[in-house]
């Protein structure tokens, strides 16, 4: 089974793995430096060798930093791309954004990324039809990575909306594998939940675009842009 994004979530697991681990690295060589410095301790390399070797880690460290930050999608650059997009920012808070156009709402919640993404798997057990399963979390696995956070797109209910069965079987054909949540309908819109995480970057934009225009169609989309 192939899940989109894959390379992209081994990626942002191996930088978060690197950032950990050079953190203390980084503050262990500056704790010894400062034992030398105070008589407590010898160094067997100079000084200035050691102040060369976290120099080098410290470069480093900022380029993985630089790197992770730039894969994935910060709440400022979401609501840019969502503004490009024709929507209007109805609420940015830290913890959720809703945006509209064209009655079509849009609520997107907010993960905690560097915190979220587990560099080494770990299991949880959860229970599924009375018996216990053992689930593997880990940053690697988009299975895991889509469940991240969610985002809901209302969509309003009219003559150019698909039914709520029809709508469900575009979606999962044209939806990537994994990222629809739920559909449910009452008098007023069709709800679409989505699964998703910051770790989709820009990309993102592209689930929305594909919610509504499979709802209401490509061409009314065209018309009010």
């Amino acid at each position: 089974m192939i899940y989109p994004g894959i390379k992209r979530a081994i990626i942002l697991a191996l930088l978060t793995y690197s950032i950990f681990f050079m953190v203390p690295i980084i503050l262990g060589l500056l704790a010894v430096i400062a034992l030398e410095l105070m008589g407590i301790y010898h160094l067997e390399q100079s000084l200035s060798e050691q102040m060369i070797l976290i120099g080098g880690l410290v470069l480093l460290l900022g380029i993985f930093t630089a790197l992770w930050k730039s894969l994935v999608l910060s709440r400022k650059k979401l609501v840019r791309l969502l503004k490009r997009e024709g929507l209007y920012i109805v609420e940015f808070t830290s913890k959720y954004l809703i945006a509209e156009w064209e009655g079509v709402r849009v609520c997107i919640e907010f993960d905690r990324p560097f915190i979220n993404y587990n560099p080494v798997p770990r299991t949880r057990i959860t229970r599924e039809n009375g018996k216990q399963v053992v689930e593997w979390k880990g940053s690697f696995d988009p299975r895991y990575m889509y469940r991240i956070s969610r985002m809901r797109i209302d969509v309003p209910r009219s003559s150019e909306v698909a039914s709520r069965p029809e709508l469900g079987r575009r979606l999962e054909f044209v939806l990537p594998q994994g990222v629809l949540g739920s559909i449910s309908e009452d008098q007023d819109a069709i709800t679409v939940v989505l699964k998703w995480g910051s770790w989709l970057g820009s990309s993102v934009i592209g689930l929305v675009r594909t919610v509504v225009e499979t709802a209401i169609g490509p061409e009314s989309v065209r018309t009010h842009n």
